[in-house]
């Protein structure tokens, strides 16, 4: 009797653990899928952040390549305007018929500035050199009838400047690239190149300062994939072809691809790469970063990811089991989302920046807890009403209507933003600096319905820009003190400015209006009769481009004590891409003190002199000989009468080795 239930009751619970299993199962399944999409999901991050770090680094590494490109030209084709001025004036025109001697001075004043550059050379058709900006006259290393360059301008294969590869110098040994223009006309006349030695360390160092982080290298690389500099500095590869590069050029000329990545050929470090072309100029810009290093906060984030995928893949395993074993752990995944709500709310109020967002249509304004903070204050409910929250904001009285002007401008639709600097007291009575930026949301008949932004604290940046002030200040007063007068002379305008204090100094009524005009000023000042005219001529021969800098003293008369004080002037001028002056500007000192010091010195050797004078006439007529022997390089010094006494007198030096005299005797 009792076997029937039993197999009666065996057959539902049969069906109850086929079920049970089949939901287990179910569970099972339901929970790898789970993780399977969890999985996914971090993968896809992960992927998506790579291929970001890639697309910014790409973005950031030709950026860079580009300015720096930018730069490079600018600072070639200044050497270029040069050199094209040169070459037209030296082919016909009117500085042809000058000689050696002048066509150096001529190049040592235009090389002023150009300190990219180790100077300004011009050499004639056979490539001798004619004159050079640092010496005359120049040396033999100097001459380039026998480099390739010199053939390719001189047989017109290179149109406009040319700029070559990486090259040691013959003459200093020092690393450079040549650039040069040829000298001559259309009709393939050729008479000569004027040209210049690039500094390679020049355009180093200036890669150097304009690293924008560690692990990226900056390279100037010629259009043949000659190495020309390269920041950090590997001076074994400069001058060498690198395939790479020239590939990579060519790439980089038709616009297939600007950066890459691959071993660098030069030290074989795995590195991000992006090249540009220098505009107008066969030389290209590449910029490189250690991948490692960009690639760091993307494996890092990668690692953060996979470290949450495997923790939330962990939670769900364990939330999935609770809730076949216990459905009050339902409670347990509450308490865990509103954790993560609480994390949430502490990252927004942690962040520097606060955040903000006012409903038009309603009236509320939402303010984070940083913002109020920055807003000065106290913690309270992050919505308030409108009337409310201005109520609470104590807006400086200077900025409230600045405010109110520019809200009213965007809400208007007049501005693309709101954004203002404002100041705001705090709860201590002190104001503080906040920059305030928003963006207004509109339908589609451009109503404002909301403007939400975020708030940034700039009090430290404002307190900076008060401290530079007054240092500026500061800096005005010493300069007062150092009794140093300083001057700008516009030439266009011919309008001159002057500090206060050089009123005094040039001899000037200090409680009457400075003049304005170059020939108002220099009319009014007292001059020494005799210094006007070097005065006047050291203007104009710097005016002129003869001397690289105004460089004179003269004499003012003091209208006080009477007397006549000294003026030391120095002034540098400064001129458009065409060489025309554009305005002159320098600092006048008084030297007085110093004029009468070397005055006494002179009287002083003077008076020496005449001392020496008489002993030499009281040593001759008293018929003696002198003699003067130098133990430590063995030299012997006999006067003309000492040499008669000895045996008789010797023509030429009467300092010789004791030795010579010995032989002698």
């Amino acid at each position: 009797m009792n076997a029937i239930p039993d197999t009666a009751s065996r057959g539902p619970e049969r069906g109850r653990a086929h079920r049970s299993a089949w939901a287990r199962y179910g569970v099972a399944a339901a929970c790898v899928l789970f993780i399977g999409v969890i999985a996914a999901m971090a993968a896809s991050d992960v992927v998506r952040g790579y291929r970001a770090v890639l697309v910014e680094t790409q973005r950031d590494l030709d950026t860079h390549a580009r300015i720096i490109a930018e730069q490079t030209a600018r600072s070639i084709q200044a050497v270029d305007v040069v050199m094209t001025h040169m070459a037209q004036r030296l082919y016909r025109g009117d500085l042809a018929a000058l000689d050696d001697a002048s066509l150096h001075d001529l190049l040592r004043g235009q090389a002023v500035g150009l300190v990219q550059t180790a100077g300004l050379v011009v050499h004639d058709a056979q490539g001798i050199a004619r004159a050079t900006s640092w010496g005359h006259p120049p040396p033999e290393t100097a001459n380039i009838g026998d480099r390739s360059f010199f053939h390719e301008v001189r047989d017109g294969k290179v149109a406009g400047l040319y700029v070559g590869t990486a090259l040691r110098s013959r003459i200093d040994g020092q690393w450079f690239f040549p650039i040069g223009r040829r000298i001559g006309g259309d009709d393939g006349d050729f008479v000569g190149t004027v040209g210049a030695r690039g500094r390679i360390d020049y355009f180093q160092r200036f890669y150097g300062d304009a690293l924008p982080e560690p692990g990226t290298q900056i390279s100037l690389v010629h259009r043949d994939g000659t190495l020309v500099a390269r920041y950090p500095v590997v001076e074994e590869s400069l001058g060498k072809h690198f395939p790479m590069f020239e590939s990579l050029l060519a790439s980089e000329a038709t616009g297939r691809q600007r950066a890459v990545r691959a071993a660098s050929p030069v030290d074989g470090v795995d590195r991000f790469g992006a090249a540009r072309m220098v505009p107008d100029y066969p030389l290209a810009v590449i910029v490189a970063r250690d991948a490692q290093a960009a690639l760091a906060p993307w494996r890092e984030q990668a690692i953060g990811t996979a470290t949450r995928t495997a923790a939330l893949a962990a939670l769900a395993t364990l939330l999935l089991w609770l809730l076949l074993r216990q459905l009050a752990r339902v409670s347990a995944a509450r308490d865990s989302l509103e954790m993560t709500r609480q994390r949430f709310a502490l990252a927004v109020a942690g962040s520097d920046d606060g955040i903000w967002d006012w409903d038009q249509v309603s009236g509320k304004i939402f303010a984070s807890q940083r913002a109020r903070e920055l807003l000065g204050l106290p913690a309270g409910p992050e919505v308030l009403h409108v009337d409310d929250w201005f109520a609470a904001v104590q807006f400086h009285p200077d900025d409230a209507v600045r405010r109110d002007a520019a809200l009213a401008d965007h809400l208007a639709g007049r501005t693309p933003a709101f954004e203002g600097e404002f100041r705001v007291r705090h709860a201590d009575g002190n104001y503080r600096w906040i920059h305030v930026r928003g963006l207004c949301v509109r339908d589609e008949q451009g109503r404002a319905l909301r403007i939400a932004g975020s708030i940034s604290d700039i009090d430290a940046r404002k307190q900076a820009e008060e401290a530079l002030r007054r240092s500026e200040e500061r800096y005005a007063i010493a300069m007062i003190g150092l009794n140093v007068g300083h001057w700008v002379w516009d030439i266009a305008s011919d309008e001159v400015f002057a500090s206060p204090n050089l009123a005094g100094l040039v001899g000037l009524p200090a409680d009457e209006p400075m003049p304005t005009t170059a020939a108002a000023f220099m009319a009014a000042v007292p001059l020494h009769p005799d210094d006007s005219g070097a005065l006047h001529r050291a203007a104009e021969a710097h005016l002129a481009g003869l001397t690289p800098r105004i460089d004179v003293e003269y004499r003012v008369l003091h209208r006080e004590s009477g007397e006549y004080r000294w003026m030391h002037t120095r002034g540098q001028c400064f001129r458009d891409a065409q060489g025309k002056p554009q305005r002159v500007a320098g600092a006048t000192l008084e030297v007085s003190e110093r004029k009468r010091t070397e005055e006494a010195l002179r009287r002083s050797e003077q008076a020496l002199r005449e001392s020496e004078e008489r002993y030499q006439l009281a040593v001759d007529g008293a018929n003696e000989g002198l003699w003067d022997w130098d133990l430590t390089n063995d030299m012997l010094f006999l006067s003309p009468r000492a040499q008669e006494i000895l045996w008789r007198k010797v023509e030429g030096e009467s300092r010789r080795p004791r030795r010579e005299w010995i032989a002698m005797t």
